[in-house]
Parts: C-alpha cells; structure tokens; sequence
C-alpha cells in the first residue's frame, strides 16, 4: 500500500518522538484543515503517547513495559481502523505512527530484551491460527474472579476465590456469629460456596481480616515473560530462548534435593500459546493460580507439567503433563487439543507421560503422548504409570 507510493518513504526515527513533535508530523496542513479534529483514535494515540513520557526516565520497569504496549496497541488500532485513507492529511498520519509503532517495538527490546520477539510471535499465531474450538471457561462460580476483575477495570488483581472458599468454609460453622448481625452475610454462609453470587462474594471479601486476598491476573504484555516456545528439536524454551529446565523440589531447610520433581502450573490460551512459571507471578497478590496466566479468560487446557530436571529428560523435554485445574477442570477433550497443539507446534512428546484427572472424585489415568494422542479414549497405560511414579514427578 504505502510502501508502494514513491511520495512516501518510511521516516527513520532514533528514539520515540516527543508528544509535541508526533503532534506537528500528524496536524492536517493549509488553511482548509485548521479546524480539523484529531478524532478518536489519534487522540487516544497522543495519550498514550503521553503517558510514555511521564514513565520513561526513573518508572520501574514494568510500569514502562505497560506503557509502551499500550501505545503499541492504540498505534496499531489506528492502522487497522484507518485502512484505505487516501487525503494528505491520512497519508502523512499513517507514515508517521506506523513508524511510531515500529520505534516502540525497538523500545520495548531496550527495556526488555526479547519482549519485541515475544510479542511479534504472539500475534502472528493470534492472526494465522486463530481460536481453537476446544476452550474452556473457568468452572462454576470460579468465573467470578474474571467477573471482578473486569468490575475493576482490569486496574487491580480480583479477590482470589480459593481464599474466599477457605473463608467460607472456616466461618460457615458459626453463620450467626460470624455474620455480626448481617442477614445477607447471614445467607452467605448458608449457601454452598459453588452457589455463591457475586453480591456474596464481595460481602464474604469484608471478614478477611489483614495482608491481600487477590489472585494475580497478568497482562497480555507481563504474561508473554512466561510464554514456553517451541525451540529447537522439540524443546520448550522460555523468554529468554532457553531450553527449560525444571529442577527438583528442595528437600527441608537444609537444602539438599528431594527425589520428586517439581510439577509447575501452565494454561494454553485460546490461540495455542503455552504458559508456565516455575517462581509465581505474585504482582503483590497472595496467591497465584491457573487462572492468573490468562487473566480468567477461556483456555484450550490447563493443568501441571514437567520440563527437563534430569539426564533422563534434559532441558527443554517436556516429560509430564496434566489437566489437573480446579478453577478450569478441564475435559478429557481439552487435554487432548492440548497435547495436539503442542505436536503441530513441533514439540518433542516422544518422552511425555500425560495424565488425565477424569471423574468426582477425580481419578488418574496415565497414558504414553503418543497413545494419547492418536486415541484419547483408549485405555490407560500401566507403563506410562510406572514411568510417572518411578520418576518421582510430584502430582500435586
């Protein structure tokens, strides 16, 4: 399109230009255009860019982090809306803030090394693959936490429904004297906790007591720091384009080493990117569950898995994986798309062991990958049992 048009070479820009000067680059020119509006979107630009200079010298890194992707978002909003202009004044918009977009791209590998990567990848798979049609929502009234998060705006971490849960169960045994003469917190406590509405929650949210009941909920930006890649021959590689490596579970004060590996939270947003994290992301909450990958938004699965650890499986080696996920509970049919998703992706399975949490109680069943895989309603495997328990791999 413009790359086409010989009036219109792309502006090479060291750094990110100023609010003043993106302004003067972007104003419509001669007389006729003294009145014209910035309209909507390119007034959300100049915000955006705004809120850059006031965190760009001494802000912590995160708060420029989410700076520049929100201008990286209302950039590219901009382009995509404004598709197919053809005054002088859209032509000289478009050169000027898709350069703007490409220079905070470049900022964000200043900031952070490899976010531009992690980002660029993110989307291409958002843009090619799409959502896959076996999604799952967060089970039951588990579905609250999104709903509080979004009642803030997504400004805050939502109140962890594991706590409210424990709370529930703690101060249901003496409703009246707990409830402090409360009727409506009175019928809290005489409600199952999988029946709870919204309204009960946040007045459940009043008993605790002191230090944060939050879960934390990431961001698109802050959740690609978490993202496992493809890497080379089949591996699974972090942020950082390392292979992976799960070491084993510390063993008492002392520090020496258990034999059970450490199993680690993961969950498989709607495009197939996999996310997983061996320290919590605790973004000052008090907990950290499978719904913070996502930020409580639909899955293909989520659950527990294993990468690397050993001479047996090296770094990278994705060896376990689960759909074990309270908030989730995923089906049988999620772990399955999961596990499909990860061999398109070209994800070394030839060591995995996968272990579907079925039934209530839930029950284990232990399978080869690529038994799994090829049917996942045959029969569990004794030997992938073995393989899972003789390793030690905690199930928990």
């Amino acid at each position: 399109m413009l790359a086409d048009n010989p009036s219109f070479s792309r502006r090479k820009i060291i750094a990110i230009p100023t609010l003043k000067a993106f302004k003067a680059m972007t104003e419509p020119k001669g007389l006729l255009n003294v009145a014209a509006s910035r309209g909507e979107h390119m007034t959300l630009v100049d915000t955006a860019l705004e809120q850059w200079e006031k965190v760009k010298l001494d802000s912590p890194k995160a708060d420029k982090i989410g700076a520049l992707y929100n201008l990286w978002k209302v950039c590219s909003k901009w382009l995509k809306l404004k598709d197919g202009g053809t005054s002088a004044t859209y032509l000289r918009r478009w050169v000027c803030t898709e350069s703007l977009r490409d220079d905070v791209l470049a900022e964000m590998n200043v900031v952070q090394p490899n976010l531009r990567e992690a980002l660029e990848r993110f989307q291409e798979r958002k843009k090619t693959q799409g959502m896959h049609a076996a999604r799952k929502s967060m089970d039951g009234v588990y579905g609250l936490e999104r709903q509080d998060y979004l009642v803030k705006k997504k400004k805050s971490n939502p109140t962890s429904l594991t706590l409210v849960d424990h709370l529930h169960a703690e101060k249901r045994g003496s409703p009246a004297k707990n409830a402090k003469g409360n009727a409506f917190l009175k019928q809290a406590f005489f409600t199952d906790f999988g029946d709870l509405n919204y309204a009960q929650i946040q007045v459940l949210e009043t008993l605790f007591e002191t230090g944060p009941h939050t879960v934390a909920y990431l961001t698109k930006i802050e959740r690609l720091q978490y993202q496992a890649a493809p890497g080379n021959g089949g591996t699974l590689v972090d942020f950082n384009s390392q292979p992976i490596d799960m070491k084993k579970v510390p063993k008492g004060a002392n520090g020496q080493w258990s034999k059970q590996f450490e199993c680690c939270p993961y969950a498989m947003d709607s495009y197939g990117n996999l996310f997983t994290a061996y320290e919590s992301p605790l973004k000052g909450a008090a907990r950290m569950n499978h719904s913070t990958f996502n930020a409580g938004k639909d899955v293909v699965c989520a659950g527990c898995l294993h990468v690397g650890g050993s001479r047996r499986y090296p770094a990278g080696q994705l060896n376990f994986i689960s759909n074990g996920s309270g908030h989730y509970k995923p089906t049988r049919q999620n772990l399955h798309e999961c596990v499909r998703v990860l061999n398109g992706q070209g994800t070394d399975l030839t060591q995995t062991v996968v272990m579907l949490h079925e039934g209530a109680p839930a029950v284990a069943y232990f399978y080869l990958a690529a038994t799994f895989l090829n049917n996942p309603n045959a029969q569990p495997d004794g030997n992938a049992a073995h393989q899972a328990r003789s390793d030690y791999i905690q199930f928990a």
